[in-house]
């Protein structure tokens, strides 16, 4: 069994493996007050689009990872494991070594796992190499962000953008609720928008019930105390 890479060394030649982190909400903020005045800032749009990308690159390999492939940062060699924190990740394409455990704590707490929403994460990497202009690329953009996790069940829980955009789960929903619109939006942003307002109360209805259905046990117990 091979032994576990020292505090010192824990990675091997220091190489560890890297996230591309949220993108500011302010950026996103600037796209849609443009947007709002039909105006398409073609810089500001790739630099979102892409930033986006890479986000979403590194969703589906923390994901991948989570689920038992981890990915080598220094070859790119897909590395199964079982999930043993103390057991060595010894990657046969280059000999780069860690622990899962270490290599685990790299993506911890940092909104990097898909969820139910990796079928978006994945549309998006597929499609933005074919957005070959800047519109195409702000639609996929507004699209994205838009996405809930489990949708694709019928039961919408958290917007994905909460893995995209920096901010705690509530601010960022409150964020995209505040973004601005006008008469220069994009047709296909308002449906966008009007599309995540159903999906918000199909899941806001949903929860809705979960709650009443509690407190009605609840009261059905006491009652029979």
């Amino acid at each position: 069994m091979e032994s576990a890479p020292t505090r010192r060394e824990e990675f091997t030649d220091g190489i560890r493996p890297r996230w591309n982190p949220r993108v500011p909400q302010q950026q996103i903020r600037r796209l849609y007050e443009n947007d709002s005045r039909g105006i398409l800032d073609e810089k500001l749009v790739k630099e979102v689009a892409i930033a986006l990308y890479l986000r979403c690159q590194s969703i589906l390999v923390a994901t991948e990872a989570h689920e038992g492939r981890a990915t080598c940062p220094r070859c790119g060699w897909k590395i199964p494991h079982d999930w043993n924190k103390a057991a060595v990740l010894n990657c046969p394409g280059c000999g780069w070594q860690t622990t899962w455990g270490a290599y685990f704590k790299t993506y911890q707490d940092k909104n990097l796992h898909g969820g139910g929403a990796v079928f978006a994460f994945q549309a998006y990497v597929a499609e933005y190499p074919n957005a070959d202009s800047a519109r195409l690329r702000w639609l996929l953009i507004d699209r994205l962000i838009h996405v809930f996790h489990h949708e694709l069940r019928g039961k919408p829980s958290r917007p994905a953008a909460c893995n995209l955009i920096g901010g705690k789960w509530h601010e960022v929903e409150a964020f995209l609720n505040e973004l601005a619109y006008g008469e220069g939006s994009a047709p296909e942003a308002k449906e966008e928008l009007a599309a995540f307002q159903e999906k918000t109360r199909v899941r806001d209805d949903y929860f809705r019930a979960l709650r009443e259905a509690k407190l009605r046990r609840q009261g059905g117990r006491r009652e029979g105390d």
